[in-house]
């Protein structure tokens, strides 16, 4: 700004600066209640008291898991021909949900998502969460060759996971290696190894799974049982209250959930290059390894799925926390520090404030211990989150697309938004939070 003999736009009214903030952390308008005791509070730490408020709801987890199940690619059906429904996904979205609730640390819910199944003795949360790469499309129609699919499955995890938290679309290079590109062919098929070994089959009635509670169950599960003993050590087990809860108790049974799982390691399969993508025709054998463009400062090379998970939130790879920045800002300013959030590399945008993104990654790390209510309060509290957004035509003409950050956020709503701001406004919104998934008509 300095640069260019700026300075920062003045605060937005108390009644923008709520709306804003609001949308921001749990995805919907104020409510009325909170819109009024906000407006009538003229102390100082008003607004700061809103975020916190806002930051403590139900709501947001619900609001971040949407921005989160984007990027897992979620659905409650499986895709290609039939589409069918996959009935108990819903318990991945839930533990989505409770984990930005319960502001698990980054790393950790990074972890338990790419390999929940292979810390020693994982609990059911952590099995839950391997469903994350359950999500992958599925072709039950007759006829199909279920290796084919298997093979495009775990492409899909290799891509994603790259895409997501490298911000690298190493897909590129599944077919051949391109001059201009560090990441060579053969480096993707050792990135492939890492999820080569997982026990799989297209067809969706042969997904390894597990009985599961959700979290929201196991909750609920928790609350019943204490209470029941409540009302055993009063002598009050033929009221009609315990009647209710003991039904209730009951009726919480765990589900099958689709969840990762690692072949025996006298079975596990051999990774090869596919010869020009093409999974019939294979290479050279390959081991698990990282592609060396991304591995410069680690030491040992991750061996598998949850050395890799590890790998990628260590305090020696720069790129994860960085990339994870960025698409938080993204989502709070509707740009990102680095506009092409998915590429990082040669072929991205640069950063517009390089050292801004620089010190928000270690801050994440460092300050917040990769806690992202913590990361997100700081950001929202921020003099440069609460300016205005208005625009006079010098600085419009100067900055049309907001990279100087001389002026507030100005974004469009999500489709959700303005569907549950509709609903709001009605009176037609039901708050409840967790359990299966609604299909309005």
């Amino acid at each position: 700004m300095r640069e260019h003999d700026l300075t920062l736009s003045p605060q937005a009214d108390k009644s923008t600066l709520a709306r804003r903030v609001s949308f921001d952390l749990v995805g919907l308008p104020p409510s009325d209640s909170l819109f009024t005791s906000f407006m009538d509070d003229q102390d100082p730490g008003a607004y700061e008291r809103l975020v916190d408020i806002l930051l403590a709801s139900e709501h947001f987890g619900e609001r971040w898991a949407a921005f989160w199940l984007d990027l897992a690619r979620y659905a409650d059906s499986q895709g290609y021909q039939k589409d069918n429904l996959r009935p108990t996904m819903w318990m991945y979205r839930d533990w989505v949900i409770n984990a930005f609730n319960q502001d698990m640390p980054f790393d950790q819910f990074t972890i338990e998502q790419l390999a929940g199944d292979l810390l020693p003795e994982p609990t059911d949360h952590q099995l839950l969460a391997t469903a994350f790469h359950r999500n992958t499309m599925n072709n039950d129609e007759g006829g199909t060759d279920d290796e084919e699919f298997r093979v495009a499955a775990v492409l899909d995890r290799v891509n994603t996971t790259f895409e997501v938290w490298q911000g690298t679309t190493i897909s590129c290079v599944q077919c051949h290696t391109h001059p201009y590109d560090p990441i060579k062919h053969e480096e993707y098929y050792g990135a492939y190894a890492y999820f080569n070994n997982s026990m799989d089959s297209d067809k969706t009635s042969d997904h390894p799974n597990a009985l599961l509670l959700s979290p929201h169950q196991q909750l609920q599960k928790q609350h019943l049982e204490e209470y029941l003993a409540q009302l055993e050590s009063a002598n009050d087990t033929l009221s009609q209250d315990y009647r209710e809860a003991l039904i209730e108790l009951l009726s919480i049974k765990p589900m099958k959930v689709p969840v990762m799982k690692e072949l025996p390691a006298d079975s596990s399969r051999k990774s090869h290059v596919f010869v020009r993508g093409n999974w019939l025709v294979h290479g050279d054998e390959v081991k698990p390894a990282v592609p060396t463009a991304l591995n410069q400062s680690i030491a040992q090379e991750p061996t598998d799925r949850l050395e890799l998970a590890r790998w990628l939130v260590h305090a020696d790879n720069p790129l994860t926390s960085r990339v994870i920045v960025n698409r938080f800002w993204e989502q709070l300013f509707g740009r990102g520090l680095v506009e092409t959030l998915e590429d990082f590399g040669s072929q991205g945008s640069m950063p517009s404030h390089p050292e801004l993104l620089d010190w928000l990654a270690v801050q994440f790390t460092d300050q917040h211990q990769w806690n992202v209510k913590s990361l997100l309060r700081q950001i929202v509290l921020s003099a440069t989150y609460q300016q205005a957004s208005k625009v006079d035509s010098q600085l419009l003409d100067l900055d049309p697309y907001n990279r100087l950050l001389a002026r507030g956020p100005r974004v469009r709503l999500s489709a959700e938004q303005i569907r549950d701001q509709a609903l709001v406004i009605s009176g037609l919104f039901n708050p409840t939070t967790y359990g299966p998934s609604v299909m309005p008509p």
